[in-house]
């Protein structure tokens, strides 16, 4: 499929988007059920009114395995995002902010582990842990003007540790 948007500005999105799926159907029956999935996309902003969009992604990528048997599964995901673009800051010369001067969020990588298990049909056991590759998950934000040297942005980390539900 083939699908264009056009903006009411300026502005313009460009890039591309891909998604995979497949069932491994040649493996020995007691491995039957896995699957495999990627997604990506991949874009680009250009022309004015590029302020308009805040919390833009221009990467994006994701995949997992899944193995699916009747009473239980397994799901193995990741997630990643590179450095999307926040909010515009505001232009202060006593401060020393220039134009086009703009928060970013750091690109981060994300996996999870997912199990269920089917006691009845009416029961089941759950249990999901998100940054399992990071357990002290941290979100790095900086904010710097288009050509900024590496030394002159501004940062601020979170640190916001692995998510475990049951």
């Amino acid at each position: 499929d083939i699908t264009t948007l056009r903006n009411g500005g300026s502005a313009r999105i460009t890039g591309f988007e891909f998604a995979y799926n497949q069932q491994l159907l040649l493996l020995p029956q007691w491995a039957r059920g896995v699957q495999i999935f990627a997604n990506a996309t991949r874009l680009r902003l250009s022309g004015g009114d590029q302020a308009d969009f805040s919390a833009f992604a221009p990467s994006n990528y994701a995949g997992g395995i899944n193995f699916v048997r009747p009473r239980f599964s397994v799901k193995l995901t990741f997630t990643y995002q590179g450095e999307t673009r926040q909010t515009a800051v505001g232009v202060s010369a006593a401060n020393g902010i220039p134009a086009e001067t703009f928060n970013y969020q750091g690109e981060r990588l994300r996996v999870g582990l997912n199990a269920q298990f089917s006691l009845t049909k009416q029961v089941a056991l759950f249990g999901s842990m998100t940054d399992i590759n990071d357990p002290g998950f941290n979100i790095d934000n900086t904010q710097y003007p288009p050509g900024a040297a590496e030394y002159l942005k501004q940062r601020r980390r979170q640190e916001l540790g692995s998510i475990i539900t049951l």
